[in-house]
């Protein structure tokens, strides 16, 4: 909902006046991900994870490459053009195993993570409650099995947003009080034989900052999906809450990005599905 700040959806604060060095120094000169070493990033496989914010002169991720922000922010000098994947994604659940919470790079600020899921139960399923270092928007609620409740997903709380309004506050990013952004799914309950799914992590807090920001590929923010039912009549997991994704630059061109809530694992037999996670927030901020 653009220029709504009470309920998820989409943002665009007009003509903010910003300053050049919010773009950063450009230490790091111009950072490619194509499948080479990057300093600030440890390389598996196709993923790059960062360990640390990046100051560059210009981003590239080419197609095939994904960038983990891993609690890091991005800034550029000149652009950030994108081929490939940028995100900040909520871990899915896996069998009865909830989405872990969302990690920090080693030498990164303090950004925001996605919360956990919930544990599929053997009878019930586990709870997330809104926790009081988190802010963002709901997790989806696990699937009941026969008598045995779902667990609940971590509730809507807006909180303190100030650095939605304050572009200045996207500059230092410093939350004293806040550990997490999307809330997990509940964890979907057991039939007392089989387990339910495990609920889905939440959207972090991903942020690109650059004059030009190009995406030919995708961006996002996205919940974690809860996991299907382990078997018999175990309901499924619910799906984690988007997150927020912040860019701030003159000029946006290609893909939106996404801060979409994570889908509901399904059901076994009568066991219910699990709901779908809350979306998040796209934020933009032009410079």
């Amino acid at each position: 909902m653009s220029g709504d700040l009470d309920q998820p959806g989409s943002l665009d604060r007009g003509n903010a006046l910003v300053p050049s060095a919010l773009y950063g120094d450009g230490f790091d000169g111009a950072v490619s991900f194509n499948g080479g070493g990057v300093p600030m990033a440890t390389l598996t496989g196709s993923v790059y994870k960062l360990d640390r914010d990046i100051f560059a002169t210009t981003i590239a991720v080419a197609a095939g490459y994904t960038v983990d922000a891993n609690g890091c922010r991005l800034f550029a000098r000149t652009s950030i053009i994108n081929f490939g994947t940028i995100h900040a994604n909520g871990a899915a659940g896996s069998g009865s195993a909830a989405g872990a919470e969302g990690t920090n790079g080693v030498f990164s600020p303090l950004v925001p993570v996605g919360a956990p899921g919930g544990a599929g139960g053997l009878n019930a399923g586990t709870d997330i409650y809104t926790q009081t270092t988190a802010n963002g928007a709901a997790g989806g609620s696990g699937g009941a099995s026969g008598a045995n409740a779902g667990g609940r997903g971590g509730a809507y709380n807006y909180g303190d947003q100030q650095y939605l309004v304050h572009s200045t506050a996207v500059a230092a990013l410093y939350w004293a009080n806040v550990q997490y952004w999307g809330h997990g799914g509940g964890g979907g309950a057991g039939d007392g034989t089989n387990d339910g799914g495990g609920g889905g992590a939440g959207g972090g807090a991903l942020f690109l900052i650059a004059p030009v920001i190009v995406n030919n590929g995708t961006i996002s923010a996205n919940g974690g999906a809860g996991a299907a039912g382990t078997g018999g009549n175990a309901g499924g997991g619910g799906g984690g809450a988007g997150g927020v994704v912040t860019t701030l630059c003159h000029s946006y061109s290609g893909n939106a990005p996404t801060a979409t809530g994570g889908a509901g694992g399904a059901g076994v037999g009568t066991g219910g599905a699990g709901g779908a996670g809350q979306d998040g927030w796209v934020v933009s901020i032009p410079a």
